[in-house]
Order: structure tokens, then sequence, then C-alpha cells
């Protein structure tokens, strides 16, 4: 009983801890979010959580984790003061948790309630409730407006200038603040068309409701529509298009012949941008990224969310030059960033003028504008070029505007210069950003009949704006009502597709013999068993009615389960197969269930490679679609690399690093696609069933799918997934994937003790790699049983050591008939359960993994034949103790180790004799395949090693059965002639920890 409530008061405590933690976290994250930004609605909330961090400033995290994550760790800190040091022996010691929970839940609560009201959450939801005809009452579609451009285009320069308004003026000239902070700026506005008429205090636009983010702002000025979204619709990164069915003003310029291009100093895909201008206009983009990879900034080089706009700024002079150059009238559009909040970037050339940094910065940004439109100005194409400078929306820096007054209307900045035509009103015009639309188009000398584009006006005209007509308040609460309109114009008109379903509970790999109509059927790592294995079934048909044909697979003693199976009665390979194992208890498990080719099941994704270029090569009339997934290129092999350019694909993976790609390979022609952007590519087969293909690399959403009738067919590989259609007989021969992302799993698995009397085995396991870490979660176990026995199975929980990222288990041994022992370590989290290794070996060796304690005793053993093969070369970092070990085994090779790299090596050592010992000659040349004899007690072994470009693996095959770990190093297998067994399988690993292991 006392057991009991003391484990009751030890759990409580820990979720006391758990509320503190969370509820002073979340209280002190929504009171940074309140007082950072003060214009915040909960629409952009919304839109921002389901948008893309990529691109996000590496000054704004900093701020988050100072103002959120600091305090919480300062309360925690004071709260173990109070407990552990001040009132250590008070009896209110007791109070101090349950006080400070009640403290830090308060705290979140009065958050909350401030964030709701200040969010305008209780209007959105009376919005969402009661949806509205406003938008589509007043909204003019301009693909129904006959716009007519001059003969002579003019082109556009359009600046949306970082959170500029023009409250940074003085009061004198139409601003809010005592000292100018943007004199330059106030004069373009005064000297050019700010549409105040002939008062001198300059004039801008009102940002309404979901126009007050960045990517709003654009979507704004640029369609005359607020950017209204939804928690239901996708995140804005993987959206496959951004409003399909609107005509914005990127259409009309593309329409008209214009080039377009997009510049600014941060990644493009933040928020969406890169969607919507790839989608409305086909604007180049030329991003942070791409500056990088045209060299005109360092690979290392990131400030502030990229590069500053003095660099913007320059290469914009370059750009607009070579545009000037071209045929084709231009659309230049730059996004400034150096204004940004909190406070902006200094860049070198920013004064100290004023006492606040963000009114420097401000100062800063103003000249360098007025000094691009002067360098413009100055350029020859200047005559044709209209000029048009505006604030994206107010800035989000509550305290900077803390001394504005209440009554004062805080605008965007606007002017326009050099404008085809002029105001026909002379008064000082009320109009909101959405106006920019039809006004830019107007200052092209554009005709717009009835003036009227989206919900803006061109205020050159004399038509009324909708601000004038309704007024702000009138305005806004129209625009946050819910509107069913907008969102037919969102809807894509695509129907959700659904996850195809799949029994691959194993690693299933497919080979062909030397016979006709007979393939090799290998089944290994096997997975979500909870019993040992007494048999395994495959059955195989046609794939209709048929009956199924049975197939009781042998088993190899190790780990591979295996049949020959006779497709002389299957259309080509084509086929039904399904696997099921039989548990030593009685229970049957359907580990393998699909209607597929079965030729192209492949363990290794080479091995799928070669397997879909030989159907090629035979003139197959098969369609390949391919999908990469988050950084699929990551832990990319050359040699994959080369198989994938032989099938015909021309991307170089190499340098794929962490972009999306498709690929499309029909009758020989090649479609194919890399970007860092989201991508989607839509096709049909030969006999007309339509497909369509996502890919997501790692900024961007990181998923990826390929569509075909409603089902989404992808394995969601972190690496590459295909789809394989065969068009003469309309039907799906593949929807495999391959991880080539994470490096090869590998673990180090070591002995720490034996009770004889118990017959306990305490091992650790270190260095887990090929699996992500926070996939391994608490979840990781180590499945053990006798290899004579598999219903000795048993599962052990291992418990993590935090501190040196240990894991450790105690197996319990008693009801082992052999001292030989199978280990299977295995990792559970969100991507699934992964097999991270498996090996076998015996209680006489596991106690060895010191290296030269374990060849010393290989060395003194009577009656063994050592067995080794290299896997990608881990040959150039054996130590002098390891290559010590092997000479004194018998091998002569370990002295030439040193330039061996990428090399493959095998050896054979019979009763301290080396029979066999090769290494491979270069990196470049075959590597060591198939090196076959027999052992002293006449037992067949089969050798391979490959070097990293060669084919990257090893086998030891001894009386049919693979023993090799595969892994990376010098892979060791100890056969015992006594025993007529194999008694040891291992690895000498010279990453990480320097040991012998399982």
């Amino acid at each position: 009983m006392g057991k009991h409530r003391g484990r009751l008061k030890a759990v409580g405590k820990a979720l006391l801890w758990v509320l503190i933690i969370v509820a002073a976290l979340f209280g002190f994250s929504l009171r940074w979010m309140l007082t950072t930004w003060g214009e915040l609605t909960f629409e952009e909330v919304l839109y921002q959580l389901t948008a893309s961090l990529e691109g996000t400033g590496s000054g704004m995290i900093l701020q988050y984790v100072l103002n959120s994550v600091v305090p919480t760790i300062v309360v925690l800190v004071v709260i173990l003061l109070c407990r552990f040091v001040f009132l250590k022996n008070s009896d209110k010691k007791r109070f101090i948790m349950p006080v400070s929970a009640i403290l830090c839940v308060g705290l979140f609560l009065v958050m909350f309630v401030i964030t709701c009201r200040n969010l305008g959450v209780v209007p959105y939801i009376r919005g969402q409730l009661f949806p509205g005809t406003f938008i589509a009452d007043n909204y003019v579609n301009p693909d129904h407006v006959n716009i007519e451009f001059p003969e002579k285009k003019r082109n556009l320069i359009y600046i949306f200038m970082e959170s500029g308004e023009t409250t940074f003026a003085d009061k004198e000239n139409g601003g809010a603040f005592d000292q100018n902070v943007i004199p330059e700026l106030t004069a373009l506005a005064q000297e050019n068309e700010d549409f105040s008429g002939d008062d001198n205090a300059i004039n801008g636009g009102v940002a309404l409701y979901d126009t007050t983010w960045t990517m709003a702002a654009i979507f704004g000025q640029t369609s005359g529509l607020p950017l209204k979204t939804s928690l239901g619709r996708n995140g804005m990164v993987t959206m496959e298009s951004f409003f399909p069915n609107i005509v914005t003003m990127g259409d009309v310029l593309e329409d008209n012949g214009y080039k377009q291009v997009f510049m600014l100093g941060s990644p493009v895909v933040f928020g969406g941008r890169a969607t919507y201008f790839m989608d409305h206009g086909n604007f180049e983009m030329q991003d942070y990224y791409y500056m990088q990879d045209q060299g005109k900034i360092p690979k290392d080089y990131y400030v502030f969310w990229g590069f500053e706009d003095a660099k913007l700024f320059d290469f914009a002079k370059e750009e607009a030059t070579e545009l000037a150059k071209g045929d084709e009238p231009f659309n230049l559009t730059l996004l400034t960033v150096d204004t940004h909040f909190e406070d902006g970037y200094v860049c070198e050339d920013c004064g100290n003028e004023f006492d606040d940094q963000y009114s420097n910065v401000y100062a800063c940004s103003s000249k360098k504008i007025s000094e691009f439109v002067k360098w413009v100005q100055q350029q020859d194409f200047y005559e044709d070029t209209s000029i048009v400078i505006v604030g994206d929306h107010p800035t989000m820096d509550l305290n900077y505007c803390n001394n504005v007054d209440s009554s004062y209307q805080r605008k965007v900045y606007t002017t326009f210069i050099n404008s085809a035509v002029e105001p026909e009103r002379n008064d000082r015009r009320e109009y909101s950003t959405f106006d920019m639309f039809p006004t830019a188009i107007a200052s092209l000398g554009a005709t717009i009949p009835g003036d009227r584009l989206g919900l803006g006006t061109n205020l050159f005209s004399s038509e009324e704006t909708l601000l004038e007509k309704y007024g702000k308040n009138s305005f806004n609460t129209y625009l946050q009502e819910k509107s069913v309109f907008l969102d037919e114009l969102m809807d894509t008109g695509e129907k959700d597709f659904v996850k195809f379903q799949r029994t691959y509970d194993a690693v299933i790999d497919v080979s062909k013999t030397d016979k006709e109509n007979e393939l090799r059927v290998e089944i290994k790592k096997i997975l979500g068993l909870a019993e040992g294995i007494e048999s395994m079934d495959l059955y195989i048909s046609s794939g209709n009615d048929d009956e199924a044909k049975k197939y009781t697979m042998d088993f190899d003693g190790f780990t591979t389960y295996s049949t020959i199976i006779d497709t002389s009665e299957l259309d080509g390979n084509y086929g039904h197969l399904k696997a099921v194992a039989n548990g030593s208890f009685g229970g049957a498990t359907a580990i393998l269930d699909m209607e597929t080719d079965i030729y192209l099941l492949s363990e290794t994704y080479l091995s799928f490679l070669h397997k879909v270029k030989e159907y090629l090569d035979e003139g197959k009339d098969i369609t390949v679609l391919c999908a990469s997934q988050s950084a699929s290129s990551t832990a990319f092999k050359e040699y994959d690399q080369k198989a994938m350019n032989e099938l015909g694909f021309e991307t170089d993976f190499s340098a794929l690093e962490m972009q999306s790609f498709y690929g499309v390979i029909e009758n020989g022609t090649v479609t194919e696609k890399v970007n860092r952007n989201y991508l989607t590519y839509r096709g049909s087969f030969k006999d007309g069933l339509g497909y369509k293909i996502n890919s997501g690399g790692y900024f961007a959403g990181r998923v990826s799918h390929i569509i075909v009738e409603g089902v989404d067919y992808t394995r969601n590989r972190n690496g590459f997934n295909y789809f394989i259609y065969d068009n003469e007989k309309g039907r799906i021969l593949s929807s495999d994937g391959y991880v080539t992302q994470l490096k090869d799993t590998d673990v180090d698995l070591k002995m720490v003790s034996y009770d004889e009397e118990s017959k306990k085995l305490t091992v650790e396991v270190s260095k887990i790699i090929g699996v992500r870490k926070w996939d391994r979660k608490d979840d990781t176990s180590i499945k053990f049983f006798d290899p004579a026995d598999q219903s000795t199975l048993n599962f052990e929980k291992m418990t993590l050591n935090t501190d040196t990222k240990i894991y450790t288990a105690t197996l319990d041994l008693s009801n082992f008939k052999s001292d030989r022992i199978q280990f299977q370590i295995n990792s559970k989290g969100d991507t699934g359960k992964v097999r991270v290794s498996e090996s076998l070996s015996s209680l006489e060796y596991l106690q060895y993994y010191d290296v030269a304690q374990y060849f010393d005793y290989l060395k003194n053993k009577d009656n063994i034949a050592v067995i080794l093969a290299d896997k990608t070369s881990g040959l150039e970092g054996l130590d002098d103790a390891a290559k010590n070990g092997l000479k004194a085994l018998g091998l002569s090779e370990p002295e030439n180790f040193a330039g061996a790299a990428e090399c493959g090596y095998a050896a054979v050592v019979s009763n301290g004799q080396a029979e066999v010992e090769m290494l491979q000659e270069s990196p470049a040349s075959e590597g060591i395949n198939d090196i076959s004899g027999k052992l002293a007690d006449g037992t067949e072994y089969k050798i391979t090693s490959n070097g990293l470009r060669s084919g990257d693996d090893c086998k030891i095959v001894i009386n049919g059965t693979d023993y090799s770990l595969n892994r990376f190093g010098l892979n060791i297998v100890v056969y015992d002639y006594d025993k007529g067994e194999v008694v040891d399988t291992a690895v000498l690993n010279a990453n990480g920890d320097y040991i012998i292991s399982r």
C-alpha cells in the first residue's frame, strides 16, 4: 500500500512539473506574441500555423527564446531554489509546487483571454458562422474586363518596402513622428503621386483586414483580394496552387508579354510566396538561394533573413540592366527586408542619427530606396518605366509606435513615379492597398473599362474607392465575414485522396535464377511479431480469382526465409503475393500482402533501379513516375546516382541537396524538375488514366504524393518514391520507395556482464545511426532468442541514460538451450518500426569487444575459421592494434590499408592459416564479388566485398546463409569446426566507439 501511495505521489509531482512548464511557456509565448505584433489578427495566426518556417529570420527565433524560453527557465530555477534552498527545512515547502502551478496556469489563462480579445477571435468566429456576400457583390473579375495596353508597353518596377509607413514622416509632412525618419521617401511622395491632391501631407493606403502581413499584403496589392485562410486547408508551402481561379497583376502582365522577375533577400518559399508568383505570372524568382547558386553571395553567407537590402539593390540594378536589353517589357518586383521588426537590420551603411536602432534602419532604407530610384532615372529605359513604391503592411513592432496618437490613421507608404497618366481628381483620396492592383496597371498606360479590378479602384480615375464608399470600420467588418465566393475562388476542384493501404512489415527481395520462369524470393528484417516464427508460407496467384499456390519457405538459420517460385502461370511476373508467418505459439500473421510485379520487389534501391532499366531495355511499355521527399540526397550513393542517370534522369542528384524533385519516364521521353519549392506535375497514362505527382523537399513540406484515381500510392520514404504503370495491361507494377536521406542503420552492441547463476546477461547499445533521434523516443527494444529454438523469443525494452546516450538492458537466458544468442535491435517512433541491426553471437565471444583482446582470442583459439569482408571501407581508419591483430592471424594486406580508402577487402583464415586474402585495387575498379571456396570441413563459403563506389555492400555466405552484418567497417564471421556452426557475427567499425560490435 505504501509503495502504491508513493508511486501516486511521484506521478502527481511529475504532472505538476509538466503543468508548470507548459503553462509558463505558453503564457510567456502569448505575452511575447502580443508585445511583438501589435496588429496581429486571428486570420494571420491561422495562416502562419500552416506556413513554412523556412526563411524565418534567425533574430526572430532568438527573440522568442529570450522572451519565452528563458523566462520559463527562470521560473523553474526560482521554484527549485525555494523548494530546495530557501525553504528546505520549512513546512511551507510542500505548498511551493501547487502554488507555482496555480500562478503559472493563471498567467496562461490571463494571457489567453487577452490574446483572444486582441486577435479578434470572437468576431472571427461570428464571421465564420454568418457568411456574407460583400466580396462577391463588389468583386470585379479581371478576366471579364477588356484591359487594353498601349502598343508600346511600359516597364514596371514595383518595390514592396517591408513595414513601410507614412507614419514615420514628421507631423508637418503628414506623419506622426516629431522627427522625420524617412525624409527621402517623404520627398519622393511629395514630388510624385501619392493621391494627396494639393495637400502637402503625404498620403498612403490603408491596410485592411487580412492584408496586414507580408504574404497577405503582396496578395492584396496584386489581386485586390484579402488573403483568407482556414485550418482545414493545406500548409501554404505544400499548396499545389495559390487561388488558381483568380486573375492577378502577374497574370495580366504575363498575358501581355511581360518578362517578370521577383527579387528578395530571403528564401522565397516562406509563407507561400513561391507558389503564388509561380502560379500567377510565371515569375523568375531570385531569392537568397538563387544568389548563392549564382555565386553572388557565399554559400555560408546569412544575415538577418538572408542577405541585406544593400545587396538586393545592387543585384536589382544588374537585373534591370539585363532586362532592359531584351525585346519584352519587364516587371521587376522587389521585396526589401532590412526594416522587418523587431528593430530591423543594421547594415554597414546605417548611420546613428536617431536614439533607437529601428529609426536608424528606416532612415537608411529611405536613402537606399531613393538612391535606387535616382539610379533608375538616369538609365535609358527610365523614360518607358513606371515605378511603384508601397509599404507591404504597417510595422508589427508595437513598441515603435507607442507614442503615436490613437486618432492617427496609420497607412502604408505609397508613391507612383513616372506614371503614364495623371489623376483625374485633385482631392485627397482615401484608399486601401487593394487599390494598388488597378492603379499600377493604369500607371503603365493601360485602359481599364470601369476602372475597377478585384476590390480595387484605379486611383488615377474619378471612380470612388470602396474605402471612400464604406469607411474603414464597415469595410473591415465585411472582410471578417466568411466568403463562400472567395472559398470557391481558392478551391482547386480536387477531391481529397485516400492513402493506399498495404501490409508491409518485412523486407522482400526477388531475383532471377538460372532457369526460365523461376524467381527466388527472400524475406528478411521482419517487424512487429511478438512470438517466434515456426514457419513462413508464401502464397502466389495470378491476381485473378485463381487459387493461390502455397510455398513453404526455407529458413537459413539466421535472418532470411527463401523459396523458389514458378512464374509460368503468371502473366509475366505479375501476381498476388502474400507471406504469412506462422508463430511458435499458434498465431498466423500476414507480413506481406500485395498485387504487384513480383520481380521488381527489391531490398536495395540499386537493385530496384537495375530491374526497372532491364524492363525499359527489353522494350516493355511502362511509365515510371518518381517523387523525392525531404532531404532525399543526404546519404545518396554514387552508384545510385549513376543508376538513376542510366535510367534516363539527367538531374545531378548529388547536388539535389534538400530540394524537391519529380521525374517521369515514358516512351524514351524524360520529364523532370528540381526546385526548392513544392512541386506538382499532372499527366496521364496512355489509356487516359490521370495521375498527379507532388514532391516536397526539406524546405517544402517534406512529403510526396503519387495520386492515381484519388489514391495516393506513395510509400512516403525520405528519399525516392516510385509508381510504375504497365500501359499495355493497364495495371500497377510497383509503388515502392527507398530511403536515401538517412545513413544505413548501424549500432554498437557489447556485453557488460553475465551472471552464471541467474543466467542474466546485461548488454549496452550505443551509437545508433540511420534512425532519427526524434523517432527513437523511449521505445527502443532488444529482441533476443536462442537461434536453435525461436520459442525462446523475448523482448526487453532498453533503458536510455540521457547523459551518456547509452541504452542498457538485462536479458534472461534461463530457458536457452545453447550459449548462442541472436539479437535484434528495434526502434519504434513516428515513422513506424525500424530494424536497426541483427546479429548472432555466443557468450564465449560476446565478452570480447576490445579490439586487441578479440583478435588475441581468435589467434589462440583452436579449430575455427575467421571470414572477413569489408563494406564501404573502414580499412583506412583501422588503428595499429587492429592491424597488428589481423597480421597476427596471418594476414599481410593490413600493411596497405592506409591507402585503401573506399576499397573492398576479403579474407579467410582457417586454423591459423590465411587461405584467401584480396584487396580491391582501387575505389574505381570492380569490387570483390562471389569469391567462393570450402572450409576445412567441407563447408562452402562465398564472399563479396564492395567499396563505396562499386556497390557498397558485403556478404559472407556460409552454407547458403549470409551471416555478414553488412555494416560499415570490417565484417567478421567466426565458424567453429567442432560445433559445425557460426558462433560469432561482428563488425570492426572505425567510426565512433572503436570496438568489436555485434
